[in-house]
């Protein structure tokens, strides 16, 4: 017996020794950079090798809120809750995918504890709408460990290394070079057959959330290139609430397509038309969210402890005593809700109307030339018959400093898809402008003609109508016709007291309290290499590699609506590009010029291209492409100008070397120079940040080689990133 089982402890031993001199053996047999290496140079191949799929995704969520108070609802990614702490979501969605990188979701069925729950949030739906092999993850929010350029901000150990049925498997662990919101940390294992992800797991915060997503890939041929499995777990806080998500995805795919070489996406006839790639799947008429039916289609069975949470919210809806509804308390709900909350209106058939909140600090913006502003959006869209489209959005805005009110009231009708081709009408208010010819002519006159203290000719309101008709000639290249009408209110009439008649006749009838302009207008705008895709008959642009040229051409008539101007011209060219420099950073430029001609004959200097914005059009890096510093009344004074903006985004510049780069997405350099009459060079450098929660810029301007003035720009960014 002893024999045995020293004999046997032997064997024991020897093959714990093979297998350890293996794992050696395999070890030694790669080291860390060759593996990388090869891993590094198939991710490209299958970052483009998948053409199309069909899926059906499956999605379980559980929310468990541990602690919570009102400003909960201000997190888009939650949804309507009560006193209870635990809720389940289920939905299960058809997925189209084809490349490059176009999904098309369809809503079949939903079950779930929460009220009024229609399906998860789009922005949620990022966490599954993934491919490990992207430079970059969560629509650009996160940049890969898996690309090539990205190892500069990563580093990489090797954790482990075995075997399993002849193949070698890698488990390498990496974290960030740098503290960034942008990076990840996280492991990856990888077999070293073909060098493919057999798994994954990213762990990632920002300024309100800290999450983790592991993702499991495919076992055969055609879907290791894809994920089966992917779990999310995400704890949220935010003002004194934690709430703890954890998701769940099964993807069971059908017909999926590669690429026999990647490369052929863009070999086609129209390099441009990615419609081959796409079809578009028609929404579900009927949503199915009864259990019974739920159940059946339900791929993976729940648990005891969430079928507890389904039984718990049926009974508590039975027991649950029906209440008369109470008017006042229930339009009192209703309007907190839009005060905080985006909202929509369905109009029965008719359309819908979107709404951003009426009272939210993420719409309010403040620069140092125009104090605080603030803006009401509103967007109603129609689809009709042959995919036309109606779109109107309306937009409101309060100007602090000013204490003036903006109001634009933008219809756009896409009544030939196919073309792009849309009618646009807009009525609305413009900035103040100040009488740029009349003041050039009194500043020339004595000061004993006029009583200037009673002349209030400094500026005018601004009331304009622009319609027009566009559309597409060829790819990319688009014509735009119309017309142009202004009406220039003073603010306060002047009272002229003349002190010396034999003088001023003639000038006289020049005051007037408000002035017409009507002017025909015509501008082509062309981006070569525009990429796009039909969607039915409407074509959808997407991205383009070079820059966006206009041409922007307006003549004035006389006496046409009562027109007091002359027969102006007003030309400008402007040119927008981005280009992207490598993974992580960006260049922005923006170059253009401009001017009237006849110049004698206009009242009111109005460029198009060179314009003061009182209020924030976009929630997208509002501070870069605009002169933050220049004086309004530089807009109106010049009858021609040449500029040129430009714009540096890295998230490593500076802040790095103080290791205070976490909460920073983006650290920019800004530059703008400005050529007018009488202020020539004028520029402007700055710096500025961007986080999750705000943009920030500082600048300085100069004119020529003196320095003239120092100013900020805020603008809030928490949930638009």
């Amino acid at each position: 017996m002893g024999k045995r089982l020293y004999k046997g402890s032997i064997l024991l031993l020897f093959f714990f020794c093979t297998l350890a001199a293996k794992a050696v053996e395999i070890n030694a047999q790669l080291p860390l950079d060759s593996i990388l290496n090869n891993v590094f140079r198939n991710t490209d191949f299958y970052y483009h090798v998948v053409r199309s799929y069909d899926a059906q995704l499956y999605i379980k969520s559980i929310m468990d809120i541990k602690k919570s108070n009102y400003l909960i609802h201000s997190l888009p990614y939650l949804y309507r809750t009560d006193k209870r702490k635990k809720y389940i979501m289920e939905s299960i969605n058809d997925i189209h995918y084809t490349a490059p990188d176009i999904y098309k979701r369809s809503l079949i069925g939903v079950q779930g504890t929460v009220k009024g729950f229609h399906g998860l949030h789009e922005l949620a739906m990022d966490y599954f709408n993934i491919n490990v092999y992207a430079p970059s993850y969560f629509n650009g929010k996160f940049y890969s460990p898996l690309y090539k350029k990205a190892k500069m901000y990563y580093k990489y150990s090797l954790d482990s290394v075995y075997e399993s049925n002849g193949t070698v498997f890698y488990k390498i662990s990496y974290t960030p070079k740098h503290p960034s919101y942008q990076l990840m940390a996280g492991w990856v294992v990888v077999e070293s057959t073909d060098w493919a992800v057999v798994t994954c797991n990213f762990k990632a915060q920002n300024e309100y959330m800290k999450g983790s997503v592991t993702v499991q890939m495919g076992q055969d041929w055609l879907e290791k290139f894809l994920p089966a499995n992917v779990f999310v777990d995400i704890d949220y806080h935010f003002i004194g609430n934690k709430e703890e998500v954890k998701y769940f995805a099964y993807l069971k795919y059908d017909d999926i397509k590669l690429f026999d070489n990647p490369k052929s996406l863009i070999k086609k006839k129209n390099k441009y038309d990615l419609s081959h790639a796409f079809y578009l799947m028609g929404d579900s008429k009927s949503i199915i969210n009864d259990s019974i039916t739920f159940s059946c289609l339900r791929p993976i069975p729940l648990s005891d402890d969430e079928q507890k949470m389904y039984k718990e919210f049926s009974h508590m809806k039975d027991a649950k005593p029906v209440k008369p509804v109470n008017k006042v308390y229930n339009f009192g709900g209703e309007l907190g809700d839009k005060l905080l909350n985006s909202y929509s209106l369905d109009m029965r058939g008719l359309g819908n109307i979107r709404c951003s909140p009426i009272f939210n600090p993420l719409l309010l913006d403040y620069s140092h030339s125009d104090g605080v502003s603030y803006k009401q959006v509103f967007k109603y869209r129609m689809l009709m018959p042959d995919d036309r489209l109606l779109s109107i959005t309306p937009r409101l805005g309060y100007n602090f400093k000013y204490r003036d009110l903006y109001v634009s009231f933008p219809i756009d009708l896409l009544y030939y898809p196919k073309k792009s081709a849309v009618l646009h009408l807009e009525v609305g208010n413009g900035n103040r402008i100040y009488n740029s010819r009349l003041m050039k002519e009194i500043n020339e006159l004595p000061d004993s003609l006029y009583n200037f203290n009673k002349m209030h000719l400094d500026y005018f309101r601004d009331y304009y109508v622009d319609f027009n008709n566009s559309f597409e000639l060829f790819n990319g290249f688009k014509i735009y016709t119309g017309i142009m009408i202004h009406r220039r209110v003073a603010m306060r009439n002047s009272l002229i007291v003349v002190r010396d008649s034999s003088e001023i006749i003639g000038l006289r009838d020049k005051f007037k309290p408000a002035y017409n302009s009507f002017a025909p207008r015509l501008t082509i705008q062309w981006t070569p290499g525009q990429y796009y895709y039909m969607d039915g008959k409407r074509k959808v642009t997407l991205k383009s590699f070079y820059p966006t040229f206009t041409l922007d051409y307006e003549r004035g008539l006389k006496r046409m609506f009562g027109s007091a101007g002359g027969q102006y011209e007003r030309m400008e060219a402007d040119m927008q590009y981005h280009l992207p420099i490598n993974l992580m950073n960006d260049l922005y430029l923006r170059a253009g010029c401009g001017a009237f001609t006849n110049a004698s004959q206009i009242y009111f200097v109005d460029f198009v291209n060179f314009t003061k914005n009182n209020l924030p059009s976009g929630w997208d890096d509002d501070i870069g492409g605009v002169f933050q510093l220049l004086n309004s009344g530089w807009y109106n004074s010049s009858s021609s100008y040449v500029r040129a903006n430009l714009v540096y985004e890295s998230p490593f510049l500076l802040l790095h070397l103080c290791q205070l780069t976490k909460t920073v997405m983006k650290e920019r350099l800004y530059f703008n120079v400005l050529s007018i009459p009488r202020l020539t060079p004028y520029w402007e450098v700055g710096y500025g940040v961007g986080t999750d929660v705000f943009d920030f810029g500082a600048f300085v301007s100069f004119n020529k080689y003196s320095y003239k003035n120092f100013g900020c720009r805020v603008t809030m960014e928490l949930f638009n990133k």
